[in-house]
């Protein structure tokens, strides 16, 4: 019985999409060969439930276009630059063994050569359908994983070319294909999508700060307008669809709102239109009763399955994989489905290939994403194991639940993104959205714009498939309420907003800095102007003595992870020496690992070359410490307002460590400065306190100052200490406070010197004149660790002894 009313129609469909993806999903085959099935038996080759009219017939050339649109959105040319070896070994022998042994044996067969080598380029293709199950396991970053993604980049995007090119020769005919103008025409269509297309994108997202179904229309109309100028150069709309995807990938990160929303939308309407109108076309009598159909299901089956395998083995023993590498490349790289559906339809419609081969492609589809998911199931948990200690380590600074903290609509969406994109595991870690009701009126009228509000932003989040828990505090102290929330909900990461327009000062004496000291968790307080998907370098800037901090390692996973999720390089800028420490630190993140350097013998220096290096569209994330602590730098506060002077002002985002200990800043300040004597806070250290009437203007001459008054200090160590302490950066305590500290094999224990001037003295690498000067001379064989608990004794010393005067911001 054939359904006529549109609404049934409509309503088997829907139901086809709900009901066939669970089946399939419980018999451990993919949701795509189960709709293709389903149509199949629901089309006029089935029971004749539907049809393939022209409705179903445009809703399915807009599935496949969209198919290929995300197929290339979801590609990162980052990986594929980041991976070059790798991808070039594996990427060139998964599209060239394919390609070369199906096209002969094609032809062996009976199929003329634009068939063979069409056909072909299906078995090179591939789509990687178990990567779900890599990402359950946390393997993303494998080298096995990393791998298989850039090759599928570098094969797919070589599949799609042969498409392009034969496609066109089959459809000049026997005029011929007027060369000189095709490839003008293609180089239009590439220039408009790699170079155009994005900087159009960047524009519109700057200038007019979309809302969500803005820019939701806009990316789908900039898909659908390259598919168009595609056709208009003489190539199938797919080619276009898949430029599109690569031009914008950077653009739409792949755990934002819009990637969500764009993938639900696909994957719930458009692109099940697709594989049921493809499901239609094929006739179930013809598997059985037709000899040619049977002898292309067994070829292209076995072919495909085949040189899947050889070329994952011998690319797999050229790089050093170990076996279950290999087979997770293996399981990865078998399937048939996205890009292999496209081309079959091409070639269908084009009269290059008959049923037969329709009919072997959704075989050969059914059983590779049989064989791929099995394998990668079986292998990955192998590989899993053998990174066990790795991730042991991870989790040790693993994210926990996340907080971001919104107060009013100004930038709120961007605040929102940079939650979502540095957040871990959402799966296990909540996320919770908070917003203070502040009691200054009717406390009813306050609680009132707080749902409103939340109410915006959890619809936000809702729609991308991201699920957010409201929190809403009534206070008139917003400090107190953020640090309440952070307390009751066991808080691991912060997310504040700060609002150049209102804040008195960006950082000093804000509410940021009231809860950095009371709060012990990671922050990040940010001041996005632009979304961060058009930002194009993420520089990072790092502190001395940063290096030492326990909290180090996850704030660098941190910022990798934000860069990866936006598809920008990084920039290391720091103190050469930092940089160095940074750099031999174990297991960093790849884009640590591989980011550009930017640095200066000193910080002071640093900060004064920091304005001219970097570039309008660069996400500016500086990494500084809570005020008072080792590592701290006045000069990083003010940053964020120097910046903001820019006629364009960059993406900012402040970022604090995690405090290792689990107490708060401001508890610990209140209980070391409770010690007025060195040796209560740093026992064991030999501290020796002077004073003189003139600093000198250099600090080799007043290091040398003060000891050369130290009879303990022999002559020919002083020299050596003189010079070592000369040459270190000073770290700026307090104003007029700098502190100098270094290694040396001559002393058994931390020596401390502490000298005040009368008169202070000028200094070109310090901002204020120095009054105060601190040296620090540690052990040569003393842990980091160690060092830098000396480092925080002298700081909360200085902090004790003169917390009646006032902390200088300047």
């Amino acid at each position: 019985m054939q359904l006529e009313n549109p609404v049934d129609i409509f309503t088997v469909v829907l139901l086809l999409v709900l009901i066939v993806p669970l089946l399939f999903s419980r018999l451990r085959i993919s949701g795509i060969a189960g709709l293709i099935l389903a149509g199949m038996i629901a089309g006029p080759n089935g029971i004749g439930l539907l049809t393939r009219d022209g409705t179903f017939e445009l809703l399915g050339k807009v599935g496949l276009l969209y198919l290929m649109f995300l197929a290339g959105l979801e590609i990162s040319l980052r990986e594929f630059r980041h991976n070059i070896r790798n991808t070039l070994t594996f990427g060139s022998l998964t599209f060239l063994f394919p390609q070369i042994i199906g096209t002969v044996i094609a032809y062996r067969l009976g199929l003329n050569w634009p068939a063979a080598i069409l056909m072909a380029s299906m078995f090179a293709s591939h789509t990687l359908v178990p990567y779900p199950i890599i990402q359950k396991l946390g393997l993303g970053k494998h080298r096995a994983v990393s791998t298989t993604v850039g090759g599928t980049i570098l094969t797919d995007t070589a599949a799609m070319l042969v498409l392009a090119v034969v496609a066109e020769s089959v459809r000049a005919g026997e005029t011929g294909i007027n060369w000189p103008v095709q490839l003008l025409l293609l180089t239009l269509l590439v220039v408009f999508g790699i170079y155009l297309l994005p900087r159009m994108a960047s524009w519109f997202y700057r200038a007019l700060e979309p809302d969500g179904i803005t820019e939701f229309v806009f990316i789908l109309t900039a898909a659908f307008l390259t598919s168009s100028l595609a056709q208009l150069a003489g190539v199938e709309g797919i080619i276009g669809a898949f430029l599109a995807g690569l031009a914008l990938s950077s653009l739409v990160p792949e755990q934002s709102i819009i990637m969500r929303r764009l993938q639900f939308t696909g994957n719930a309407l458009f692109i099940p239109f697709f594989l049921l109108s493809t499901g239609m076309l094929i006739n179930p009598r013809v598997f059985l009763s037709d000899i040619r159909t049977i002898q292309m299901c067994l070829f292209m089956t076995s072919t495909g399955i085949i040189t899947k395998w050889l070329a994952a083995e011998i690319s797999g023993r050229i790089l050093g994989f170990s076996q279950p590498e290999r087979r997770v490349v293996y399981g990865l790289s078998v399937n048939q489905a996205a890009a292999t559906l496209a081309a079959v339809m091409v070639g269908y419609n084009l009269g290059i290939f008959d049923i037969s081969i329709l009919n072997g492609t959704i075989a050969m589809i059914m059983v590779t994403c049989m064989i791929g998911p099995l394998i990668t199931e079986k292998f990955a948990p192998k590989l899993a194991e053998e990174a066990s200690s790795e991730t042991q380590q991870v989790s040790a600074s693993a994210q926990g639940p996340l907080l971001v903290s919104v107060s009013n609509e100004s930038h709120m969406y961007n605040l929102l993104d940079l939650a979502v994109l540095v957040r871990e595991n959402e799966d296990e870690n909540p996320m919770h959205v908070l917003n203070v009701a502040m009691e200054l009126g009717s406390a009813s009228d306050a609680i009132g714009h707080s749902e409103t509000l939340l109410g915006q932003v959890i619809a936000r989040l809702a729609s991308g498939g991201i699920k957010a828990t409201p929190q809403i505090r009534v206070d008139v102290n917003p400090t107190r309420a953020i640090l309440r929330t952070l307390r009751e909900l066991r808080i691991d990461t912060l997310v504040l907003g700060s609002s150049p327009s209102t804040a008195r000062n960006f950082f000093t004496e804000s509410l940021s800095t009231q809860v950095l000291q009371g709060s012990p968790c990671m922050t990040l307080v940010a001041e996005n102007h632009n979304p961060l998907n058009t930002c194009r370098r993420t520089v990072m800037i790092i502190p001395p003595l940063l290096e030492y901090h326990p909290g180090l390692r996850r704030v660098l996973h941190t910022a990798a992870r934000l860069a990866r999720q936006i598809g920008t390089p990084m920039v290391l800028t720091g103190c050469q020496q930092t940089i160095d420490s940074i750099r031999n630190v174990r297991k960093l993140p790849d884009e640590i690992l591989k980011a550009e350097l930017f640095t200066r013998e000193t910080f002071p220096l640093l900060i004064k070359d920091f304005s001219t290096y970097i570039e309008q569209h660069d996400l500016i994330m500086i990494i500084n410490n809570r005020a008072g602590s080792p590592g701290w730098q006045p000069a990083l506060d003010r940053l964020p307002r120097e910046l903001r002077k820019r006629e364009e002002t960059p993406n900012v985002v402040m970022v604090f460590p995690p405090l290792p200990s689990g107490s708060s800043a401001r508890e610990e300040a209140e209980a070391e400065a409770e010690a007025d004597d060195m040796s209560e806070i740093c026992p064991g250290a030999d501290h020796i306190e002077m004073d003189f009437d003139v600093c000198p203007p250099i600090p080799s001459a007043a290091v040398r100052l003060i000891l050369e008054t130290q009879h303990k200090v022999v002559i020919p160590v002083l020299g050596q200490w003189v010079r070592a302490l000369s040459e270190m950066e000073p770290v700026e305590l307090d104003d007029g406070i700098v502190l100098l500290h270094t290694h040396a094999r001559e002393t058994l224990q931390p020596r401390i010197f502490t000298a005040r001037f009368e008169h202070k003295g000028e200094w070109s690498t310090t901002k204020s004149p120095v009054g105060m000067l601190i040296l620090l001379v540690s052990p040569a064989d003393s842990p980091p660790e160690k060092h830098l608990q000396t480092l925080a004794a002298i700081v909360k010393w200085v902090r004790g002894k003169h917390k009646e005067e006032p902390v200088s911001s300047v």
